[in-house]
């Protein structure tokens, strides 16, 4: 009777934590996939709102899709790509002249 109970026990604890394993397994080996779909899903929850306002001012749904998505494009552009990385490189470049000429106390000549 106790092996009985503890069997039927056995059985109700594995079978979730067979099917959890199972779903960790398929996520790690599409984990490419299911960055790629979020990631995705994320964006066009974000861009959203711009593309709804863009519609009340009657512009079509691929147009104003269009619109936003090469708005949000030139912004990550110019934040990330463009004129930002000349100017960091340049601000280290700084930084490596200033510190070789300051003492870590304070600057001192």
């Amino acid at each position: 009777m106790v092996s009985r109970q503890f069997g039927e026990l056995a059985e109700t604890r594995a079978v979730p934590l067979i099917g959890f394993g199972v779903v960790i397994a398929l996520l790690y080996w599409a984990r490419v996939f299911f960055i790629t779909f979020f990631t995705g899903v994320a964006i066009a929850f974000i861009l959203e709102p711009f593309v709804a306002l863009l519609m009340r001012i009657r512009f079509p749904r691929s147009l104003a899709s269009f619109v936003v998505c090469s708005v949000a494009l030139l912004a990550v552009y110019l934040l990330a790509g463009g004129p930002v990385t000349g100017f960091l490189e340049r601000a280290a470049d700084h930084f490596r002249a200033v510190s070789g000429r300051c003492s870590p106390p304070g600057c001192r000549r």
